[in-house]
């Protein structure tokens, strides 16, 4: 059987037919040749050929016809209609017609035949295996042949020689069957075979042992499969040992072969071994191979509707191992494939190694859909037309994947390796992934989370699903698009095993700086977290995760587990936290989370340093969350009073079984504000408040709160003592809701209001209705409010009505009139006044319409006869007068009509009369146009109008109004300038176009003020002035205006300010000014700095307001008088524009007074004051006001100050004290001490005020007694001058004390030279010394301070003689401040007396010239002789006026102790002191110097002198 199946039946048969045409041939013409003449006709050929059939058919059993014979002997022979039977009877063998030409024949040689061209027409062929036969039915017709013609054996075989030069074939017929096998359903049925139409031409025979044949037009059907050979040309050669194809065209179908195949074997027979035996060659091109064709040869392509471009294939080898190159595959639209391959261990696949090289190529997952699992080919078909290169080396199962990947979501590159274990079905994998931009979002189809990714990495291990992988993953990922944002610098490095991830992740981004080390369980029942994180920063907003500006960081130790919000248990804790919200940073120490679930119990706490919640109960969070949500829509629908929407929610609402839990919680707000100062900044509470309460959800839902706030402050209003409560309940199914809010507060401060107290809101909800009130007091202005009503929820409206309730503005009382009501429908959009009013005797506020969409609705607003008065506490500036007024408004959402009138009789503002006021407006919305009409009258005289349109629809033009002044009063602007300029006075005329919008108004025109004055508050200088202001479309200038200080002195001003629709102004100001009053302030004003200052020279103003650069040049004048206090040791608060502190703050709500530095709060301003301060300015510095001890007088230097716009104060410079004194107390304040500052002691500043270096000496000069001090008696008083030096910081200075003895004369200096060395050698007794001259006015015995017991009475009567002298000279110097007496009274008894000293001393030429007379008065017991005058006269005169270089003329009369006698005498002396550094200093020439100093003062007269406006 399997031999019989071996069989090439094509060659068997074609062999067959060949065998009998030709024999029958042979006979006939070895028949024809024995009887030429006879068979010369075609009657006769025909006769004898069908007795022949006869025979053959007697013979071999197989019924043989001929219907005719036509032989042109040796040239042509014709058979027709010959036809051969099987031995069923059935057709074996037909030819229609058969025409052979005979090239050479000779009867002679019968072993040899050429046929030039052989035709067979209609030839059939029906090979037949019947059933449970095993042989064709051609065997036994071959088997008879044989039988009929036996060969002679015992002869040798002669060679038979056969050419056939071509043969034709036209419309053949072959048939196979074999009965023992079943039909196929689909495709070539090898068994059952039908192929009709055959035609073709077949030439080149060469019929030797290598048989080859040109192939030219081969047609033929296979009816069966319906295959269609529509053409076969090639020159085909076969051999034993190979069969080649070449030249080859075969067209199948639609698929064409083109080029070359050639099959190389050992044996004919190795195509039954294909795979193994059959070496393949092939070179392929341009050919087309469609799925179905091949289908027809492998049915399991059935289902495939496929075509494959082959533009080049070059393949050499078996199908178990071969190798392709000049692979060129085109398939389906975008599939175009380039490269070599190579295969070992086909037609195994698991044991088939391949070798893909792929050049630049194309896929497209359209293309291989139908391969492809649905799930698959969706993720694949998103990448787009795929471009690659790259290779595939290995197993299917242990392979390298190297390549590059270019698709429509991004660049791939990978190189992995992968194994595959058959036998456990695991895999294992290692290798890099590399991407560039690609579009993960999209491939996975979540591109609203996740978009481009960029990221490479390496992977090792196992599994390809969550539970089975066991991966090692070292991945950084350069950006990430997630949730809208580019993250950046991601890298992970750990392991993923049995579903838990364990390992370190961190993300160093712009906006998140992120390290995570820990354990994440993914498990699906197991899931949570165990790590420890860095958040050191992350950017919510710029992550888009928030709208707001918030930025927290933190340390992270997270331990729970639950992904989801109801599974959370466990604890999360933020250390060394902060929360920043629009630049608001918030601090946190601490922030615990802990998570409890226990017996279907439920507990939360969290804890900070600012606040600390607990919750409990047998809640679900998702479930809370939502039925809060339910609760707050269903307490809307009350609100919005719909009775449609309210049954549309409740028939929506499941009516199943309720989910009862219980809720309690409890909060402590231990430290609020800095959280709330990140989102609401105006509000602050205080410290410690506490909410509690519980909410219950059964069939009834319940909710309390009770919160306890001792103080709340928004803004300016702060409210104290308050507390909170709240009680709700309602039922499931049904709207109605009894509830209770009440809100109290024991004392407010409102601004402009002034105080209050006892304020209380309540409200008591009970199905349909809400009752409420509200109270208010303010006992100081006789203030006080009670208002009570209803709001009641009727059908598609809430109703609300006052009762007449009780309400008192200053004594006057309101109240509402019985009756009114407001009625609220439409979602809010109808409101209907019915009788509303509140009255107040004759002052009427009404209300009375409708507002809806009803075209014919009207609302009318009426006051009648208001006094402005009544709003005077809310107020800053008072005002008065009585307003009448009327506004109407009509169909306002449609076809809006609103017209107003005005009336103020005798306005008042600030108690300055402005006249009366009138104005009325109408609006049409069909005209898009208001007009205004409004104007001001004094005196029976229009003074102010304002008249025009407004266009409110209009994009840029809206406003077109004149305003027109004429002696209006100037204090009409004073609200706009409030807290900037006060006491604005003055008329203004001119007019002024109003143009622009209502967002960018613009004004053109200009006004001239009249006898103007304001009083610039941060100096509080009064200025008058009379000038023109000019008013542009983004400008308001000033073009050299004169001003004017209360004493005549002017200054120019020029420039103005810019600015966009009154924003984003920038001021551009330059003054001039000569001795002009530039401050005026007192203690109360601004305790930094005070006085009276004049100054000569200029400013500059430049800039927008928060970054404002001034800039001024200033010299100071006469009458100049300024204090600088340097302890701040007084209480301070906030005044005017100077912000200061109080560093006894109480609470974090601020409501005292907030801690800031005690600098001016000048931020936003860059300062630049550059003084020229001359000896007319009189200064005050008060280093100590509570011991009064102050440096004052006057001097020279040059300081500069600056702020800039932090609001850091500084000054630099020197100043150089030309004449002062120090006060200096002592015994707290019961013994003060003026001493006199040398001139030429400094002070120096080099940044903080407060920090400047002194460098002063001063002198104080006492008339001292010398009694007891000495052997020798010197008798009366002499001056003696204490010193102090004074060096280092101004609030700590080093201080150095001494005494001068210099103004003694010389003869007493004689007499006491060693108790003056001893006194000045000893730093003790030196200091003891000055001690008791500035506070007993006299020198003490040495080591004491004269309060031993055997001078005790003496030197208590010694100070207070001295106390008595001190009072006395203070009484004379206060007479003339030139004048300087001094009496000096050591004692109080006789012998004091006897010996009275005064001393006289008077100043010229501003102290530059003084004239001192000591006269002493001697009576003592030792002086008998009687009264004597003893008299001393010393003029000082300083040549310059720093007093480096003066002259000194005496005259002194000395007594003599031993003669009784006077002694005279004269002296005068010329002394010259100077400091310097170096001796350059000392002997350099100061001419430069001076010439500088004078050219200087040049410049700036001649810059002040050059506008002859100044008339200086």
């Amino acid at each position: 059987m399997e031999k019989e199946q071996s069989t090439n039946y094509f060659k068997v048969i074609g062999k067959a037919i060949l065998k009998i045409v030709l024999g029958l041939f042979l006979f006939l013409l070895l028949l024809f040749a024995a009887v030429f003449v006879a068979i010369r006709f075609p009657a006769v050929q025909t006769k004898v050929a069908q007795r022949v059939a006869t025979y053959l058919s007697e013979a071999t059993k197989h019924e043989v016809t001929i219907g005719r014979v036509d032989i042109e002997f040796f040239s042509n022979v014709v058979l027709e209609r010959l036809q051969v039977q099987d031995n069923r009877n059935k057709e074996l063998f037909y030819i229609g017609r058969a025409e052979a030409e005979i090239d050479a024949f000779s009867i002679f040689n019968l072993n040899t035949l050429t046929i030039s061209s052989l035709e067979l027409q209609e030839p059939r062929a029906n090979l037949v295996q019947y059933a449970g036969s095993d042989t064709l039915n051609l065997s036994s017709f071959f088997n008879a042949l044989g039988d009929l013609f036996v060969k002679d054996t015992t002869k040798p075989a002669e060679p038979f020689n056969f050419q056939l030069g071509e043969l034709i074939i036209k419309d053949g017929q072959f048939t196979y069957d074999d009965f023992n096998d079943p039909r196929t359903d689909f495709g070539m049925d090898y068994s059952h075979l039908s192929i009709t139409g055959l035609n073709g031409r077949f030439n080149e025979i060469q019929l030797e042992d290598t048989i080859s044949v040109s192939v030219m037009d081969l047609q033929a059907v296979e009816t069966r499969s319906n295959t269609r050979l529509h053409n076969l040309d090639t020159r085909m050669t076969y051999a034993a040992t190979f069969w080649e194809w070449d030249a080859l065209d075969l067209q199948i179908n639609k698929s064409n072969l083109q080029h070359y195949v050639r099959f190389d074997y050992n044996t004919f027979s190795n195509f039954t071994e294909f795979i193994d035996s059959v070496t393949m060659t092939a070179d392929l091109q341009h050919s087309k191979v469609y799925s179905q064709d091949i289908a027809v040869f492998a049915p399991q392509l059935r289902e495939y509707n496929e075509n494959l471009q082959v533009n080049s294939l070059n393949l050499k080898g078996k199908v178990k191992d071969f190798a392709a190159t000049d692979v060129d595959l085109a398939y389906g639209e975008h599939t175009h494939i380039v490269g070599s391959v190579s295969a070992d261990g086909l037609p195994n696949a698991e044991e088939t190694f391949a070798n893909l090289r792929l050049k630049p190529s194309t896929i497209n997952a359209r293309d291989i859909k139908q391969f492809l699992p649905q799930e698959a080919y969706e993720i694949a078909a998103r990448l787009g037309t795929v471009k690659l290169e790259g290779r595939f080396l290995g197993f299917y199962n242990d392979f390298v994947a190297n390549g590059d990947f270019a698709t429509a979501l991004g660049n791939l590159k990978s190189d992995i390796n992968l194994k595959i274990d058959d036998n456990t079905r695991t895999s294992s994998y290692s290798g890099f992934v590399t991407t560039r931009g690609f579009n993960l979002g999209r491939l996975l189809a979540i591109e609203d989370q996740v978009k481009t990714i960029s990221m490479s990495g390496r992977l090792e291990g196992s599994g390809f699903t969550l539970s089975s992988a066991n991966v090692k993953a070292n991945v950084n990922v350069e950006q990430l698009q997630l949730m809208g944002y580019n993250y950046q610098n991601i890298k992970a490095d750990g392991i993923l095993n049995r579903q838990v991830f364990t390992g370190e992740v961190s993300i160093n981004d712009p906006n998140l700086i992120f390290t995570a080390n820990g354990e994440v369980n993914l498990a699906e029942q197991r899931k949570a977290f165990n790590m420890v994180a860095d958040l050191e920063r992350v950017d919510l907003q710029a992550l888009q995760l928030t709208q707001e500006p918030l930025i927290i960081s933190a340390e992270a130790n997270l331990n729970f587990k639950g992904l989801k919000l109801d599974e959370f248990e466990g604890t999360a804790q933020f250390d060394s936290a902060y929360v920043s919200y629009q630049g608001n940073r918030l601090p946190l120490d601490s922030v615990l989370i802990r998570s409890d679930i226990t017996e279907n119990e439920r507990s939360l706490y969290l804890s900070s340093d600012l606040l600390a919640l607990r919750v409990n109960g047998n809640f679900d969070y998702t479930t809370l969350i939502a039925d809060l949500q339910a609760l707050v829509q269903e307490y809307k629908l009350n609100f919005e009073s719909d009775p449609a929407a309210t049954a549309a929610y409740y028939s929506r609402k499941p009516n199943t079984a309720v989910n009862d839990y219980a809720v309690t919680y409890s909060m402590q707000l231990k430290h609020a504000n800095p959280l709330l100062d990140l989102f609401l900044p105006e509000l602050s509470i205080s410290d410690s408040a506490t909410v509690e309460g519980s909410f219950r959800h059964s069939s009834t839902a319940i909710l309390e709160l009770y919160a306890a706030i001792d103080t709340i402050q928004y803004q300016d209003y702060a409210l104290y003592g308050n507390a909170i409560e709240l009680n709700t309940s309602k039922l499931q199914q049904n709207p109605d809701v009894l509830a209770s809010a009440l809100f109290t507060s024991q004392r407010q401060e409102l601004p402009s209001a002034g105080n209050t107290q006892d304020f209380f809101v309540e409200g008591i909800w009970s199905e349909r209705t809400i009752q409420f009130a509200t109270s208010l007091r303010q006992p100081e202005q006789n203030n006080r409010a009670l208002i009570t009503g209803d709001l009641n929820f009727l059908q598609n409206q809430v109703q609300v009505v006052f009762d007449e309730s009780n309400i008192t503005l200053q004594q006057n009382p309101w109240a509402f009139v019985p009756g009114n009501t407001i009625y609220i429908s439409e979602g809010g959009q109808q409101l209907e006044f019915e009788n509303f009013a509140l009255v107040n005797q004759n002052q009427v506020i009404r209300a009375e319409g409708t507002v809806s969409r009803d075209p014919d609705s009207r609302l009318v607003l009426n006051v009648e006869n208001f006094n402005l008065n009544n709003l005077n506490p809310l107020l800053s500036m008072k005002i008065a007068g009585e307003v009448t007024a009327e506004l109407v408004a009509q169909d306002i959402y449609n076809n809006a009509k609103v017209s107003g009138a005005m009336q103020v009789d005798s306005f008042y503002l600030d108690q300055v009369y402005i006249g009366n006021i009138a104005g009325k407006t109408d609006w049409s919305k069909a005209r898009a146009q208001a007009t205004v009409d409004v104007g001001i009258e004094r005196n029976n005289m229009k003074v102010l109008s304002l008249s025009g349109n407004y266009y409110p629809q209009a994009e840029e033009e809206q406003l077109d109004l004149l305003a027109v002044m004429d002696k209006a009063n100037l204090k009409l602007v004073e609200p706009v300038l409030r807290g900037l300029f006060s006491n604005l006075d003055g008329d203004m005329e001119g007019r002024i176009r109003v143009l622009g919008s209502l967002d960018y108004p613009v004004l053109k025109g200009s006004v001239m003020v009249s006898n103007g004055q304001f009083t610039f508050d941060y100096l509080n200088t009064t200025y008058r002035f009379s000038d023109r202001i000019y008013f542009g479309p983004n400008s308001i200038s000033f073009r050299n205006a004169q001003l004017q200080d209360l004493y005549g002195n002017k200054a120019t001003v020029s420039g103005g300010i810019a600015h966009d629709g009154f924003q984003n102004m920038v001021i551009d100001l330059e003054a001039r000014y000569r001795n002009f009053m530039v401050l005026n302030t007192t203690e109360e004003q601004n305790e930094l700095f005070y006085g009276t200052a004049f100054a000569t020279g200029t400013a500059s103003v430049l800039g927008p307001a928060e970054n404002l650069q001034v800039n001024v040049d200033a010299r100071s004048e006469e009458n100049t008088r300024i204090v600088l206090p340097l302890d701040y040791q007084t209480t301070v608060s906030r005044k005017d524009f100077i912000k200061f502190v109080n560093h006894n703050n109480r609470d974090s709500t601020g409501v005292e007074v907030a801690v800031e530095d005690e600098k001016v709060d000048l931020s936003g301003i860059n300062l630049d004051f550059n003084l020229d301060v001359t000896d007319d300015a009189y200064f005050e510095i008060i280093i100590d006001r509570t011991t009064g001890d102050v440096i004052r007088g006057s001097g020279n230097g040059d300081i500069q100050m600056t702020i800039d716009t932090r609001g850091d104060f500084n000054m630099y410079g020197t100043f150089e004290i030309t004449q002062g004194a120090y006060n200096l107390n002592l015994l707290e304040g019961l013994v003060t001490r003026e001493f006199k500052v040398v001139p030429g002691g400094t002070i120096t500043w080099n940044g903080d005020p407060t920090a400047g270096i002194m460098d002063i000496t001063a002198h104080y000069t006492q008339m001292a007694s010398f009694d007891r001090l000495v052997q020798t008696e010197i008798s009366g008083r002499y001056p003696v001058t204490a010193v102090i030096e004074l060096e280092g910081p101004l609030l700590a200075p080093q201080i150095q004390l001494g005494l001068s003895f210099d103004q003694l004369p010389q003869q007493v200096q004689t007499q006491m030279y060693s108790l003056i060395n001893s006194i000045k050698s000893d730093e003790s007794e030196l200091n003891r010394q000055v001690f008791s001259l500035l506070v007993l006015q006299r020198l003490s015995p040495q080591g004491t301070l004269a309060f031993d017991s055997s001078v005790g009475a003496g030197a208590v009567g010694g100070s207070l003689g001295s106390l008595l002298s001190g009072q006395l000279n203070n009484l004379f110097n206060s007479i003339d401040s030139n004048l300087e007496i001094d009496i000096g009274l050591g004692n109080i008894g006789q012998d004091a007396l006897a010996s009275l000293q005064v001393r006289l001393s008077y100043s010229f030429f501003q102290g530059r010239l003084r004239v001192t007379n000591e006269t002493g008065f001697g009576n003592t017991a030792e002086n008998a002789q009687g009264n004597s005058y003893v008299g001393d006269w010393l003029l000082d005169y300083y040549i310059s006026q720093s007093g480096e270089l003066r002259a000194r003329l005496e005259y002194n009369s000395t007594p003599n102790i031993y003669t009784g006698r006077i002694t005279q005498s004269q002296s005068i002396s010329v002394l010259h002191t100077k400091r310097f550094d170096n001796l350059r200093e000392l002997f350099g020439s100061e001419k430069r110097e001076r010439r500088r100093q004078r050219l200087e003062m040049e410049r700036e007269r001649i810059i002040l002198d050059s506008d002859p406006r100044l008339e200086l």
